[in-house]
């Protein structure tokens, strides 16, 4: 009898599960780098709507009294559409808030005897430092905004703040 050549059954499967497995710690790090990216931009985000509202401030010589998300009347997009290129939202997305119109939202920060001194821009990021975390409880209690005002748990859960 002459020799077969050719691959057995059991070579084969071996091949496939370790394809799988490499296609799978693939996919786990194209979605982390993807959620960081995400969360970077978000970041950038709210860095830009601070820098408009204290553009509002200089302008006006006030900031806004109320709070706002970015997609109502007191917004962002709408107390400064000038300095915000449009667009400047799209693709974001947070699994910390229900829709992309959720993912921000800004209060004024008042001391003791409720004077504006700043503005504090909250965000959900998808996966935040715990010092970022930290960071939000500090600012809401340091700008006198009541804690159900911003939450911190459920959706949306804002853990990222810059203050302005």
């Amino acid at each position: 009898m002459g020799r077969q050549t050719g691959f057995t059954i059991v070579e084969l499967l071996i091949v496939m599960v370790v394809i799988a497995i490499l296609a799978t710690i693939g996919i786990v790090a194209y979605s982390g780098v993807r959620q960081d990216a995400t969360d970077t931009k978000i970041r950038s985000i709210v860095k830009i709507a601070g820098d408009a509202l204290q553009i509002y401030d200089t302008q006006k010589r006030t900031l806004p009294s109320g709070q706002g998300t970015f997609n109502n009347a007191n917004s962002v997009d709408s107390l400064v559409p000038q300095y915000i290129q449009p667009g400047y939202r799209e693709g974001v997305s947070s699994k910390n808030a229900s829709s992309p119109d959720d993912i921000f939202v800004w209060y004024p920060c008042k001391d003791t005897s409720g004077k504006i001194t700043g503005i504090a821009v909250f965000a959900a990021l998808n996966s935040a430092k715990p010092q970022e975390s930290a960071q939000v409880n500090a600012v809401k209690a340091t700008c006198n905004i009541p804690g159900a005002a911003v939450p911190t748990t459920g959706r949306p859960a804002y853990n990222y703040v810059q203050t302005f």
